[in-house]
């Protein structure tokens, strides 16, 4: 792992640093994740690498804001029959 060191000003120090605790997340995550989205690339924790299509970043940045608001399920079984029920409404 490479250590990196940037200067910049208290102020914009401040802003990040306010950004990444409202979003629960370390200042360096926040950082990461800027760069990632910008370049359009996704890390996955498996090491792989992709490059993401505009529509998949639209669909992560709505998930992100409906973090709270998302179902889970589980199975594949289970949320096929909650989209069934709800489609015969």
């Amino acid at each position: 792992m490479t250590k990196m060191t940037i200067e910049i000003p208290d102020e914009e120090y401040k802003k990040l640093e306010s950004i990444a605790i409202n979003l629960g997340i370390s200042i360096k995550d926040y950082v990461l994740e800027a760069v990632r989205v910008r370049e359009k690339i996704l890390i996955r924790d498996d090491g792989i690498v992709r490059v993401l299509k505009d529509e998949t970043i639209a669909a992560l940045a709505e998930s992100r804001k409906k973090k709270n608001k998302l179902m889970t399920f589980k199975s594949s079984a289970e949320a096929f029959t909650f989209l069934d029920k709800k489609s015969k409404k």
